[in-house]
């Protein structure tokens, strides 16, 4: 029992973190795509946490990488597209519901980089839901 409120509690609190850090980042400077020759595709190097146990959850999972950029690159979870909050071009962010994470399982992680032209795909990184 007491687990399960730590995890909330760690849940809630990266929520919020996250959401502090996005309203910093964008009072800051707007988010301005870039010209579509600029957008490389993008690069997952690792995600955090990358497990979570089954039944947890909402929780924000964090993806760090390369040539990550605000209003293009979007994170998918098991090809599904997840709303995402674009950091710098090495981090980003999107959450996990209850429902994602209600069975245990193996979900890969993709983050796609769409221009008016094309859409570039990472490579793929697992996130796996524990027994």
């Amino acid at each position: 029992m007491i687990s399960q409120h730590k995890q909330r509690f760690a849940a809630l609190l990266s929520l919020v973190c996250l959401l502090a850090l996005e309203a910093s980042l964008l009072a800051q400077q707007p988010p301005l795509p870039p010209t579509p020759t600029t957008i490389l595709p993008p690069v997952i190097t690792a995600l955090h946490p990358s497990s979570i146990k089954a039944g947890s959850g909402p929780i924000a999972v964090f993806v760090t990488g390369q040539n990550f950029v605000r209003g293009v690159s979007t994170a998918q979870f098991q090809g599904s597209e997840r709303p995402t909050s674009v950091f710098n071009s090495e981090v980003l962010a999107f959450e996990l519901t209850k429902a994602d994470l209600a069975q245990p399982k193996t979900a890969m992680v993709t983050v796609v980089s769409k221009t008016q032209n094309e859409s570039l795909i990472s490579n793929s990184i697992p996130f796996v839901v524990l027994h």
